[in-house]
């Protein structure tokens, strides 16, 4: 390789990871609103289904927000930045909900 793909291939690699902890921010909404999920879902179902949405709706308006200052501050990275960041999302989201559901 070349010195001066090396640094490209650095940057993107880097792009990638601070995606990967962008996404794994758009989980924290989640985490926090655990224990009210949970105990709103005991009480009443509907209850616990809302503040569910709730915590989805402000998990993609993280991300969004993510992805729009990338785009502001870099954006000859978005794709990898946003590719990255969306896939952790999803992949976290699964194994949470996995985790709810299994308790």
């Amino acid at each position: 390789m070349l010195p001066e793909q090396i640094g490209v291939t650095l940057d993107i690699a880097i792009a990638v990871i601070v995606g990967i902890l962008g996404g794994a921010l758009g989980i924290v909404p989640f985490v926090v609103a655990r224990a009210r999920i949970r105990a709103k879902m005991r009480k009443d179902g509907t209850a616990g289904i809302i503040t569910g949405m709730a915590a989805t709706l402000i998990s993609f308006v993280v991300m969004a927000a993510e992805i729009v200052v990338c785009r502001l501050l870099a954006a000859s990275y978005l794709l990898p930045f946003s590719i990255s960041a969306v896939a952790f999302f999803i992949i976290a989201m699964m194994v949470y909900t996995a985790t709810l559901v299994r308790r």
